[in-house]
């Protein structure tokens, strides 16, 4: 009888809470609303009581999105919120992933005294941060690449006999006998500035990527539609310096959209792509060239993973390019080591049917007199920059 009267009590104790629960004031306050993958966050939630109750217990849940890592352990609840007060809870993350995350959306959870009884209250603010790709990366295999001489450092001869075009700022790479020491003495830092010529034939790249729904595979911040982005950011670089043009084409909500500049800009731009599990591959590969002419570099980045199929027809108006390569995703390097760790070595035949999957793709790619290859997580950048500097000898 005792035992019931007490859940009696607090029952009742609980159900006069929910409706403070409506007067919890949530305000959530960021150090910054863009940063780069791998940079660091600060971020502080307050949680007031305007109402006329004291609160026993208030816990907060989905206060971290999924795109960042916490680096402090915290205690995301209070206990007994007098009227009047507020308790503050502090976060310190790290970017993981990219994209325009909206960290205003959060679960507010009041509790009774034992834990029999809760009720959630959803937050929707609206307070994005903009999680962008880091430049670096890019960077870093662009120069192991020199030093390994697969690449050169400008990647294209110097245009002698062209006409100057005008200066422009260094970049790392820049071939240092193309600096005006004259234009870099008159600059108020003293950096250095590199002259441009209007090259006899200029490379004009275009990476398409088929952001369809399948490239959302990966774990966070390693998903196959990350690794894209960044190998276009860091062949961007390459083609810039090479002075020529780069664009990146993809779907956004079904609908083509175009993204020309350096590294900078792109980076600036392409955070924001998603996987579309709707997108239609011939309207954008139509769309794509559109762009180009004869001479046009195309590389098309793909994805089929079991029992999907690359529809060739797609790519009919680009059977008599020479200029084309299609890159195709490896799904088995994509997903999550502790995913294969939990399945205890019983993705060893659903590996192998995959890899025999995208074998067979790829050799009808060849069918048709396409330069095509398997990329992983792992070399997708690699296999691009190669693809290009072959493409380029082609063309020079």
């Amino acid at each position: 009888m005792f035992i019931f009267s007490l859940f009696l009590v607090e029952l009742l104790i609980f159900l006069f809470s929910i409706r403070e629960l409506s007067s919890l004031k949530i305000i959530r306050d960021v150090s910054k609303s863009r940063l780069f993958l791998g940079d660091t966050l600060f971020s502080s939630i307050v949680i007031q009581n305007d109402g006329y109750r004291t609160i026993g217990l208030v816990k907060l849940s989905k206060d971290i999105p999924e795109e960042f890592h916490s680096l402090i352990k915290n205690q995301p609840y209070a206990i007994n919120l007098v009227p009047g007060d507020k308790k503050e809870i502090k976060y310190e993350l790290e970017a993981k992933q990219m994209g325009r995350i909206n960290i205003g959306k959060l679960e507010l959870n009041i509790f009774d005294k034992f834990g029999l009884f809760y009720k959630t209250r959803a937050i929707n603010t609206e307070n994005y941060v903009s999680i962008l790709p880091d430049i670096r990366i890019g960077r870093g295999v662009i120069d192991s690449s020199i030093q390994l001489g697969s690449l050169s450092s400008t990647t294209k001869t110097d245009p002698l006999g062209s006409d100057y075009a005008g200066i422009r700022e260094y970049n790392p790479g820049d071939d240092y006998r193309r600096i005006s020491w004259k234009q870099m003495a008159k600059s108020s830092r003293q950096e250095p500035r590199i002259k441009q010529f209007d090259l006899d034939q200029r490379i004009d790249v275009n990476l398409v990527i088929v952001n369809s729904g399948s490239m959302n595979d990966g774990s966070i911040g390693e998903r196959k539609l990350d690794s894209v982005v960044q190998a276009a950011i860091t062949i961007s670089s390459v083609v810039e310096n090479a002075g020529g043009s780069f664009k990146v084409i993809f779907s956004e909500n079904g609908i083509p959209k175009t993204i020309s500049g350096n590294q900078y800009e792109l980076c600036n731009n392409l955070y924001r792509i998603k996987a579309e599990s709707q997108m239609n591959q011939k309207t954008l590969i139509n769309h794509a060239i559109t762009y180009g002419d004869s001479s046009s570099i195309f590389l098309f980045v793909l994805d089929c993973p079991f029992p999907e199929k690359i529809e060739m027809d797609d790519f009919r108006n680009l059977y008599n390019r020479s200029l084309v390569s299609l890159f195709l995703l490896d799904t088995t390097s994509y997903i999550p080591e502790e995913i294969i760790k939990k399945s205890q070595g019983n993705t060893t035949e659903l590996f192998q049917n995959e890899r025999n999957h995208l074998q067979k793709q790829l050799e009808i790619m060849k069918q048709k007199k396409f330069r095509s290859e398997l990329c992983t997580k792992d070399n997708i950048t690699k296999n691009i920059l190669d693809s290009f500097s072959r493409i380029q000898i082609l063309i020079e």
